[in-house]
Formats: C-alpha cells, structure tokens, sequence
C-alpha cells in the first residue's frame, strides 16, 4: 500500500492545529538522497513543487549550499509573484538569457538585493545565513507581510558579530521562529546556509505572507511531493463550547497547490480528518501550540474512488477511529443485540442525526437504487469501481454503498453521482428505532436482508482488511 503525505502549515490555535504535526516521512521519497524521516523533507517536496528549487536525477543535494540566483528565485516563486522569466539586470554577470534573470530584476527593483558590488550580482556564489535573513526579511515587508512574535526573547551568543546591515533581519525572523540558530546558541552569521535550511525558512515565510493571523494551513501532498489539489480536510471540535458556526465539523477545500486554508480566533480541542479523490483518509486527533509551520500527516493511496464520509456532523474521530466501541451516534457493524435483546447482525453503522440532516455520497459512481425498500425504508444504492491497477481493468473491484431510512431520495437510478454529492436526508422510514442514517457496504448487487457479503465501513474507511463479518464476542473474523 503506497503512503501519501498530507502537508499543514500551522498558524495559532492550541488546539485547533496552531502548530507543528509531524508523522513520520515515507522512506519512497521523491528525491533519493534525502535520509530516511529527513527533519526537512516536507518542506523541500512544498517548495519544489511550488517552483523553487531544482533537483536532477531525483537528487535534491540537501546539504549543498544555497546559490544566491537560486535563493532570490525561490523567494519570488513562494511568495506568488509573477515577472517574465528574463530581463535586463544591473549586474554584469546576470545575462538576459540566464533563467534567474527575470527574478533577480524584481528583487532590484524592489531593493531586497542590490548585489554584492562592483556591478556584480555572484549569482553562482552561496549566500550566507545573514544575506538570506535579509533578503527575505525584506521581501516580507514588499508585500506588506505581519511578521508574528512568537519567541519574544531569542538571543545568539555570537549577536554581536551579525552585522548591522542585518541585525533588525535576523532578530525579526529568529523572533517569529522563521530562522533557528545553531544548537551551541550561535547564529553562525557568515556561514552557508543549505538547501534544506532554505526550504525550511521559505515554507515558513510563505505561511506568514499568504495567510497571516489565525490560520491553518494544510498542504496535501503525495509521497513524491505533488500537491493534491481538491482534497477535503473535515475538522471536528472536541470541546462543547466551540463557536456555532464551526461545530461540530467544518469541512475545507485545497487549492491548486494543494494547500486548504481553515481560519478560526479560538483557543480548541479538535480532531482532523483529510480525504483526497484516490487516496484514503488520514487522522489526527492532537493539541498543538505552534504557528507559522508547515507539517504533515500521512494517507494512505486508494485504489481508485477514494473515500468521503458519508454524512455531516461528527462530534469527534473516535467514531471513525474506533470500529467496536457502542456509540451514541455511530451503532457499530457487526453481531450486536437489538432493540429486543434479541442477538442480530448489523450489516452496516448507524449514525444518529435529526430529520432532514444532508447525506453525502461517499464516492463516485452510478445509482442502481433509488427507492422504498421494505423495513430498510428509502434506500439508494451506489456502485463503485475501484482500480487497483489502472493499466489492468480486470483487477477492478466493485462496491456497493448503501444508504437506509432517508427521509427524503434526490436522485435516480441509473445516473453518475460524484463523491461528496447530496443524495438525501435523514428520516426514520422503514422499520428503525429513530432519526438516523444506516449506512453499509456490500461486494455484491444482491441487496438483501439476509446476506452476509457486507463489511465494516470504519475498517473500509481506514484502509485496514475491511473484512466482512465478527464472532459472537466482537471479534473480527476473515481479512
């Protein structure tokens, strides 16, 4: 099973995702010679895809210094601004033709660079811990950026030799955490700074220059490093007194870049859920303290539709993340005794809601029922393929997400609906014990009562052996 990362940059919230998550990194990366769990990975796949940066053969070269062309193009890129790619500089050695020029130019005009003398730009030159500060230090006040105080009282035990041209740069971004010193408590202000530092201070300062204040940011990301766009992060508040507006979920859209943007003023407990078209869910379910970073959490690859949820409304993860627990609003699948203390087996989960509350088709496919269907009530039934190997269609698999009790049926048999679409509302219809949603899936078309051939939608969801049945003590049986 192939992993995918999903990439947040964080911005304030203790429990809301104001900060770092960090999972562990898949050893697949897209560039060989990054390390196993690279501390800098993440942000060397956001920056890469996002234009900054080179590789060649799938080598990043990590802890090659940072070229000064290089630094100033990757500035410009991560903080979205367009020039032509060439133009006429002032430097001597920066040719029209030279494929920084048009970056370098921009920098000029806006007096983040004015080279380093003699009419010479040192484009092939590294550039130094204190000129990178400062360069980007600058081009953060260009755009009018809010640098944030996070570690108000940082200090170096080599301050005093950062030169002055640089002081305010540094101590501005080591203050907003943009910039880390070295682990004796220097700076080290005339050293090289790496790629992979670079990468690291670039992601940061597009996270302060796109959305200052109290924001998340999630960057979702396969394990090569592409951003995926489309994909949707469910956020759930734990705590009761979350504002109205954002409980108990609150789902949020990436952009092309892969980047989904929640904004939030409080201080909440909460849990996050991410899904992508293809790929299978990630979970987080942690308190955070950080800002101004971006971090990930891993998905796993789907094997064709992907996976959404099924209806609004989640208190918490544990009704995902836990398939045996007996809940209030997600009854579990499975053998189970029912409402007349009779021992029944649940094909599905049932997901208590009020009358009327929106159901969502948790993938793409095709409608093969739309209709009253005995003691299940308004029933719809999809069908999904999912391509395990999209270069041989006989090893697709077909599944069928059933949907009971719906109050209210909004589409018909025979027509393709889309992952996320609204098919219906809750009701109590059929025989049921109250307003809720059943939902099942089954590997077979023969809907029945009677048949056996369905699997536990939270393992199904999960990715894990989503296997069909369990013994009489809740144990599950089959993989």
């Amino acid at each position: 099973m192939k992993k995918v990362k999903i990439l947040f940059a964080v911005i304030v919230f203790t429990a809301l995702f104001s900060a770092v998550l960090t999972f562990s990194s898949s050893a697949d990366s897209r560039f060989t010679d990054l390390p196993e769990n690279f501390w800098a990975e993440d942000s060397i796949c956001f920056c890469y895809y996002h234009g900054a940066f080179y590789s060649q053969s799938n080598l990043f070269y990590p802890y090659g210094g940072l070229r000064r062309d290089i630094a100033v193009d990757g500035i410009r890129r991560m903080l979205d601004i367009n020039v032509p790619k060439y133009a006429d500089t002032p430097f001597s050695d920066v040719p029209y033709s030279s494929d920084y020029s048009g970056s370098i130019k921009w920098a000029y005009d806006n007096n983040i660079t004015n080279g380093t003398g003699n009419g010479l730009f040192s484009p092939d030159t590294v550039i130094t811990r204190q000129e990178f500060a400062t360069l980007v230090y600058r081009a953060l006040n260009v755009t009018n950026a809010t640098i944030p105080v996070t570690k108000p009282n940082i200090s170096f035990t080599d301050q005093s030799s950062i030169a002055s041209w640089s002081q305010t740069a540094v101590m501005t971004l080591a203050k907003a955490e943009i910039i880390t010193g070295k682990p004796n408590g220097s700076f080290d202000p005339t050293g090289t700074i790496d790629r992979s530092s670079g990468a690291t201070m670039l992601s940061k300062m597009y996270a302060i220059n796109k959305y200052p204040g109290n924001e998340i940011l999630f960057y979702v990301r396969s394990t090569s490093g592409a951003p995926i766009a489309n994909a949707t992060v469910y956020i759930y508040f734990e705590n009761t007194n979350a504002p109205a507006d954002k409980y108990p979920e609150q789902p949020i859209k990436t952009n092309t870049y892969g980047i989904a943007c929640l904004s939030t003023s409080s201080n909440l407990a909460f849990a996050a859920n991410a899904f992508a078209i293809n790929y299978r869910q990630g979970l987080t379910n942690t308190t955070l303290t950080r800002n101004n970073f971006i971090n990930t959490i891993e998905m796993a690859l789907g094997t064709g539709g992907g996976y959404s949820l099924p209806i609004a409304g989640f208190n918490n993860m544990t009704e995902w993340t836990n398939t045996r627990n007996y809940l209030n609003q997600c009854r579990n699948f499975g053998w189970r005794y029912g409402t007349a203390s009779q021992l029944e087996y649940h094909q599905g989960i049932d997901i208590a809601r009020t009358i009327g509350t929106s159901v969502y088709s948790v993938s793409s496919g095709k409608v093969k029922m739309a209709d009253e269907y005995g003691s299940c009530g308004n029933l719809i039934q999809i069908e999904t393929c999912y391509h395990d190997d999209p270069e041989d269609n006989s090893k697709d698999k077909f599944y069928f997400m059933i949907y009971q009790h719906l109050n209210s049926i909004l589409v018909n048999v025979g027509v393709d609906v889309q992952q996320e679409q609204r098919i219906g509302t809750v009701g109590n219809t059929g025989a049921n014990y109250g307003y809720h949603l059943h939902f099942s899936i089954s590997n077979t078309d023969d809907y029945g009562l009677s048949s056996r051939e369905y699997m536990d939608p939270l393992a199904f969801i999960r990715y894990q052996s989503p296997y069909h049945d369990y013994d009489y003590n809740g144990n599950p049986v089959g993989g």
